[in-house]
């Protein structure tokens, strides 16, 4: 069993990831700011974490720098979600991400991609359309 933070203001989304993820007998945290993430990234200790780049409070940018700043996270998967500016969304690949889903995204794409990655013998950056 995995456990997963999904972090999305989206929060249609984020009941339809978690109940995919769910239905699989995954453990999911649900955040809707990037305060809540980095709360439920300490407190769960994710295997993953999927991470809409638009989160209020703390950008989901942001939010990515201070984990990849964190010895204790600094490898945590993280699947990014976004509809940013390409130099934006190039940023957050530089810090280095599992996969990147541009928006609009489904949920059952996000939930595959979130199976994928960590069923995967080595994650390999992804970039969907």
């Amino acid at each position: 069993m995995h456990s997963y933070v999904v972090a999305t203001h989206d929060e249609e989304l984020a009941e339809q990831v978690a109940f995919r993820l769910r239905r699989g007998g995954e453990h999911v945290s649900l955040a809707c700011d990037g305060d809540e993430a980095l709360f439920l990234v300490d407190r769960d200790k994710p295997d993953l974490l999927v991470l809409d780049l638009d989160l209020p409070m703390i950008s989901g940018l942001a939010v990515l720098k201070l984990l990849r700043s964190d010895p204790t996270t600094r490898r945590l998967p993280v699947i990014a979600i976004s509809q940013k500016r390409y130099e934006e969304s190039l940023d957050a690949l530089r810090l280095g991400l599992a996969a990147y889903l541009a928006k609009p995204v489904r949920a059952d794409q996000v939930a595959a991609f979130a199976t994928r990655v960590l069923n995967s013998p080595a994650p390999r950056p992804r970039v969907a359309a």
